[in-house]
């Protein structure tokens, strides 16, 4: 047994993204958690895991867990301004090496 609880936690406490696989086979966390990850503040990257070009419509399937998980733009990378998210990429980078 996972204890998803715990992972949020240390995602959390280590300013860790997790990611949202979006593939319809891989959907690593349900809606339900990303709805705990989510009030916990964890941002997340929707990651269609696309091995083939006809595959990044499973994005589609991550966009629809995201929004079931109540995920609002500003918690999914993805939709960040690309200065925003290396941004935060870099203070992310800073506060592990650091602390």
């Amino acid at each position: 047994a996972i204890d998803i609880a715990r992972i949020i936690d240390a995602a959390v406490a280590n300013h860790v993204i997790i990611e949202l696989n979006a593939n319809p086979s891989r959907l690593d966390m349900d809606w339900r958690q990303w709805r705990r990850a989510a009030e916990r503040g964890v941002l997340c990257s929707i990651n269609p895991d696309a091995h083939h070009r006809d595959s990044l419509e499973y994005v589609r399937a991550g966009v629809n867990s995201a929004r079931k998980g109540w995920l609002e733009r500003s918690a999914i990378i993805n939709t960040l301004p690309i200065t925003e998210l290396r941004k935060l990429l870099v203070n992310r980078k800073i506060r592990r090496s650091c602390c």
